[in-house]
This record gives C-alpha cells, sequence and structure tokens, in this order.
C-alpha cells in the first residue's frame, strides 16, 4: 500500500512463487537470463507457458482430459476417503504439512498427482479417491 501511495515501482527478485504472487501485480518468469513469461499473478499461475513456469509458481500435476492433459493445480482435485463415481483410487506417497492446509503428493495409475487439502489426517500408504475439479482459477 505504502508503494502504490507514494507511486514509485520495485522490483523483487525471488525463487518463491508464493511470495511474489502475493503482493505483485505484474511477475517476469526469467529461465535463463531471459523472460519466458510475463503478466498478471493469477494469469500466470493459471495459465503458464511452459512446465519451467508451472513449477516457478507452485505444485501442479498433468491430467488427462479429452484431447490431451491439462495442467491442474493441488487446490483443483477433490479428495475423498471413500469410493464414489467419477473418483479415481490413488496412493498417498508424501504428506507435506503446510500450516493451514496439507499438500499430498500421490500415485494415480503411473502418475504422480499433487491435492491440497484442508486436513490434516492424511497418512503415506493411504488409499485416498481423488476428482479432478477443472474450474477457472481467475
Amino acid at each position: 500500500q505504502l508503494q502504490q501511495a507514494l507511486g514509485f515501482a520495485s522490483i523483487l527478485v525471488s525463487h518463491d512463487g508464493a511470495d511474489v504472487m502475493a503482493w505483485a501485480d505484474e511477475l517476469l518468469i526469467m529461465q535463463a537470463g531471459q523472460v519466458v513469461q510475463q503478466g498478471p499473478p493469477r494469469q500466470l499461475y493459471a495459465r503458464p507457458a511452459s512446465e519451467y513456469c508451472a513449477a516457478m509458481l507452485g505444485a501442479y500435476s498433468y491430467w488427462p482430459f479429452g484431447a490431451g492433459p491439462q495442467l491442474v493445480r493441488p487446490e483443483q482435485l477433490s479428495l475423498s476417503t471413500h469410493e464414489q463415481a467419477g473418483y479415481y483410487p490413488a496412493l498417498i506417497e508424501q504428506v507435506f504439512f503446510e500450516g493451514p492446509t496439507t499438500l499430498l503428493q500421490l500415485r494415480w495409475q503411473q502418475h504422480t498427482v499433487w491435492a491440497r487439502s484442508p486436513l490434516h489426517h492424511w497418512q503415506p500408504g493411504q488409499t485416498v479417491y481423488l476428482a479432478p475439479q477443472v474450474l477457472p482459477i481467475l
């Protein structure tokens, strides 16, 4: 707010996408000294130009839809401990406590898939059921 009130620009260099997305109006993602994507944080998070750009802004998975795989962020996967129509079984490989949420590394078929949950009772080796909810992030 102070920066906007005083009307000056600033540059922050970081490798932590969560930090820069929280305060930036515009992001530049660089790779090997070249700008590979530029735009508002929400746009870059939802539509990264490459796997490199996707990884810079957080965990992601590819999910097979229609004509080909689509990028899915962890918060776009619904989790259940019970079988349900439209849900697929997956095995929890790792659990990462993130404070208000838990990030889960899952094995679905031969794929590594990431899911985020507000719950903290998940355990490695546990079978869960997941369903992609491909909703616009913007």
